[in-house]
């Protein structure tokens, strides 16, 4: 076991405080670093170093990296940023600054599936490009995980299942495409962490365990409620809009989440080549009925 403090970007976030949990309970040395310090006071008081910092505070995340082997960089998703890309770019800028300046030699950068082309990718835009900035770093070894749909994005179809008695997104219902859960893919990145061996740059996808269309999605989250004949619908991209208006979402993230959705329905998130190091074991079912089920009844 290293000696050397592993750090981790965005600790607070879904993946990152499984992380963060997961090294601890390993028994590392562990920096995490996160806007809201007191979020992060469960892990402190099992060892961890805090360090607060916002994502475009560059000298807080230089020194962060100090002495360090190895770093988990990510980039924060705000809904309600009037300026969303711009925003990101921001952060993915720090970082990549932060990560110059320390001199840090391995970076694991949680991306995601879509992320290899550089447009046409909505939300995701940011994402492809700190790929390519963290690439033109020499001397750097840097690998991209790319991780697909996560099966947690349900819980933004809580009070839509449970008002309306639908699920919805404006893809075709019969359109399949890999899901994951975040456990696993927090457990790939504790273990990539530990033992970080890439030379150079290189990209590993998460796929879950296998493909799931939409409908199958709805049925697997309606039958853990007690609901198997829950219907999907396909929502048309206006209306996906002036959801996310209603809900306190910005215009350019708005716009951005359906530009990807239209990529999704013609097969952005199909890219990615499944093989054994790709899957992943939660299934749908595992997940609805562990993760789910209890966030609906409780919501």
């Amino acid at each position: 076991m290293s000696t050397k403090p592993i750090v981790v970007f965005g600790a607070t976030g879904k993946v990152g405080s499984k992380v963060a949990k997961t090294l601890l309970s390993q028994g590392h040395s562990v920096r995490l670093v996160a806007r809201d310090a007191a979020r992060l006071q469960p892990f402190a008081e099992q060892g961890a170093v805090v360090i607060p910092a916002l994502f475009s505070d560059t000298d807080r995340l230089n020194k962060a990296l100090a002495g360090a082997d190895v770093v988990l960089t990510m980039i924060p998703s705000n809904h309600l940023a009037p300026d969303f890309i711009g925003e990101q770019r921001q952060a993915a800028d720090s970082q990549v600054a932060a990560i110059r300046a320390s001199g840090i030699k391995n970076v694991l950068n949680l991306s995601s599936a879509g992320a290899h082309v550089p447009e046409g990718n909505g939300i995701l835009q940011a994402l492809a490009e700190m790929e390519v900035k963290l690439n033109e770093l020499p001397r750097l070894n840097v690998l991209h995980l790319r991780p697909s749909y996560y099966l947690e994005n349900a819980f933004y179809s809580l009070s839509l299942i449970k008002q309306k008695g639908i699920n919805g997104l404006p893809i075709d219902g019969d359109r399949a495409f890999p899901m994951i859960a975040t456990q696993d893919v927090a457990a790939v990145i504790a273990e990539k962490l530990v033992h970080f061996n890439v030379i150079g740059k290189a990209v590993l996808p998460l796929l879950g365990p296998r493909d799931y269309s939409l409908r199958e999605f709805t049925t697997g989250l309606g039958t853990a409620i007690g609901r198997p004949d829950l219907p999907y619908v396909r929502f048309t991209p206006e209306d996906t809009k002036a959801g996310i208006l209603a809900s306190g979402g910005s215009e350019r993230f708005a716009d951005l989440y359906v530009e990807l959705m239209v990529a999704t329905d013609r097969g952005l998130l199909n890219f990615e080549r499944r093989t054994p190091e790709t899957t992943t074991p939660t299934t749908l079912s595992e997940f609805a009925e562990r993760v789910f089920a209890p966030a609906y009844q409780a919501s």
